[in-house]
């Protein structure tokens, strides 16, 4: 998977390229992945952990939805701020706990600190 990311990458995919949606690759990757080198390689291209859609909705926030908690954790470590809000004024933190994530919740309880 690596490889292919770097391929595309390195052809000129667009790493802060977004869908109709506003949905971003590491937004993508921290989902459904659970991979944290791919993490790491789309925010050394330039990805922004802190990006958000339109609606507020975050990287970190989609981490949190996909349950894994080396990704939030990397997340974190890059510098996503467990304190941004949606529009709803929903935080990652709401995110883990209305999927049933406890052990995310306490992480970033403890980043949000």
């Amino acid at each position: 998977m690596r490889y292919l990311l770097e391929c595309l990458l390195d052809g000129g995919a667009d790493v802060n390229g977004v869908t109709t949606h506003g949905t971003s690759p590491l937004m993508f990757a921290s989902l459904y992945s659970r991979n944290v080198e791919l993490i790491r390689i789309l925010v050394s291209r330039g990805g922004n952990p802190n990006y958000g859609q339109p609606n507020g909705v975050t990287v970190l926030m989609h981490g949190a939805m996909g349950g894994c908690a080396d990704v939030v954790n990397v997340l974190l470590e890059l510098g996503a701020d467990a304190r941004a809000v949606d529009d709803q004024g929903r935080t990652a933190g709401f995110f883990a706990k209305d999927r049933r994530f406890p052990d995310i919740a306490r992480i970033l309880t403890a980043a949000d600190g």
